[in-house]
Formats: C-alpha cells, sequence, structure tokens
C-alpha cells in the first residue's frame, strides 16, 4: 500500500507540478543515458543502494552488518547508536546511526559525523559527506544529468543537484571565497555532502517544490536559491556562456526563498 501511495504521488507530482516549470524538468537538451556508478570510491553499489544500505529497505541488522563488514573503512562506536530522544540505545526503532571515515583526508573542511536515519525500524535516510575531493565533472560521469538543480551564490557557492529515480541528493560547494566561473563549473564545485533517500524521504523531497520548503533535519540551508533551467545548465556545462557565477544569476528567476516544513508523518500499518 506505502509503495502504491507512493507511486500515485509522484504521478500527481508530474501531473502538476511540470506544467508550472517546464524549463526546469523538461530540457531541451537531452543527455545521453549512461551506466550509474557510486560516487564513493570503495562503495560496490549504485544509488539508491550505499555501501550495500537502500534506503526504505534496509534494516537495523543490515546497517549494524555494514558497520561491522566496513569496520576498515568506517569507525563506528556502539554507543552511537541514538534514539530520537538523544539516548543512547543498544536497539533502536526510530533514531539513527552516527559514525566517521577512517581516511577523511579533505583540506577545505572539518570532519563531521556521518548518519543513517532510523524510522520504524527501517533505513529513511542516509547522509554522508565526501571523504575525499570528489569534483562535479565526476558527478554527472557517475549519475548522469540530474532532474533539478539549484544554485545558491555567496561566499561559498552551492550546487544542489537532484535525482528522483536515483533517489539522491548531491550538495556541491566552491570553496570559501573561491572564484565560480561559468566555463570551470566541473571543475569549481565539489561534492560535499549526499543525501539518499527511501521512496517516502524522497516524495517528501519532490513535495517540497510545491511550497518551496525544506526540512530543519535535511542539512539544508535556508539561503534563498535560484532554480537552474537544463537547457541552460546545459548550456553553462558545454562552456556556451562566459561570466562567474553571480553573473549567470541574470539569466535565471527571481531567487526562492525556502521555508521550514513539518514533514508528513509516515502512515503506519497495523498487520493482522
Amino acid at each position: 500500500m506505502l509503495v502504491l501511495l507512493s507511486v500515485i504521488a509522484r504521478i500527481v507530482f508530474l501531473t502538476t507540478i511540470l506544467p508550472t516549470f517546464p524549463s526546469v524538468f523538461l530540457p531541451e537538451v537531452t543527455p545521453e543515458p549512461s551506466p550509474l556508478s557510486s560516487l564513493f570510491s570503495n562503495d560496490p553499489c549504485t544509488p539508491p543502494c550505499w555501501f550495500g544500505i537502500i534506503p526504505g529497505q534496509s534494516n537495523t541488522e543490515d546497517v549494524e552488518q555494514m558497520l561491522s563488514t566496513y569496520d576498515n573503512i568506517f569507525i563506528f562506536n556502539p554507543r552511537q547508536r541514538v534514539d530520537n530522544s538523544g539516548i543512547e540505545r543498544a536497539q533502536i526503532t526510530n533514531g539513527h546511526y552516527s559514525f566517521y571515515w577512517r581516511d577523511f583526508i579533505r583540506e577545505d573542511r572539518i570532519v563531521i559525523n556521518e548518519t543513517i536515519s532510523i524510522e520504524q525500524g527501517i533505513v529513511s535516510v542516509i547522509t554522508v559527506s565526501a571523504p575525499e575531493r570528489i569534483a562535479l565533472g565526476e558527478v554527472l560521469v557517475a549519475l548522469g544529468q540530474p532532474e533539478v538543480v539549484q544554485m545558491v551564490v555567496g561566499q561559498i557557492n552551492t550546487v544542489r543537484l537532484f535525482y528522483f529515480d536515483e533517489q539522491v541528493v548531491v550538495k556541491l560547494n566552491t570553496e570559501f571565497l573561491a572564484s565560480c566561473n561559468l566555463q570551470s563549473l566541473q571543475q569549481d564545485f565539489f561534492v560535499d555532502i549526499v543525501f539518499y533517500y527511501s521512496p517516502l524521504e524522497m516524495d517528501e523531497v519532490i513535495n517540497s517544490f510545491r511550497e518551496s520548503q525544506f526540512s530543519p533535519t535535511s542539512r539544508y540551508t535556508l539561503q534563498p536559491y535560484y532554480l537552474v533551467p537544463l537547457q541552460v545548465w546545459n548550456l553553462w556545462l558545454n562552456g556556451e556562456v562566459e561570466g562567474s557565477c553571480g553573473e549567470a544569476t541574470s539569466m535565471l528567476s527571481e531567487p526562492i526563498a525556502p521555508s521550514l516544513f513539518t514533514p508528513t508523518p509516515t502512515p503506519t500499518v497495523n498487520s493482522r
């Protein structure tokens, strides 16, 4: 039933939102499809799977097994298994696992904990930072062209790439106060955080476009952002437009200022 509701929600989204933003969701230039691959060098599976964990399918036992299997890659302390009230638990039904990359070689950012969120015993969201530099060009090779592109222009320029079918959002940044030129986008932006969503959580992301809202728990900033039409995005990637990221905003509609929202509670199905 939940899968059916998810499919129906996506059909409603596509039939109601696409006519509103044709330049965003219907690109004039359609890139050739390419085989997916993971953004992480030691990851054996492709999105929405991450190191064997699939949001919406994998359970806490799978997470425990993954962290044990890949203890040469991740640092996990059993005390970092926390429920939603912030209390450490030997087992959790609703809460999250926190862990760290063993080899975090980024010099441009501090080390933060990675998280796997659990709802009703099932993985809902995986939030991981990039332990090494992964350029925008590498993301496009691994995942192909996104379905939606957002841009934030400031002291740190940000691009967010939304892959609805793969249930993934990739957030990329430039370095602090670094120049951002359209003709070198693929070299100037580097992966900051990758979000892997369950189908229901991905639907929340899709639904957020209706009201320009984002969850306060998803590590999104509340800075105003620009929607980049995909035909414009392709012009930038192809080096057909010169200028800085700031100058590029003249090609876009007015920025959108997102607000906080409360996610729709996941319905509970009682088994008999």
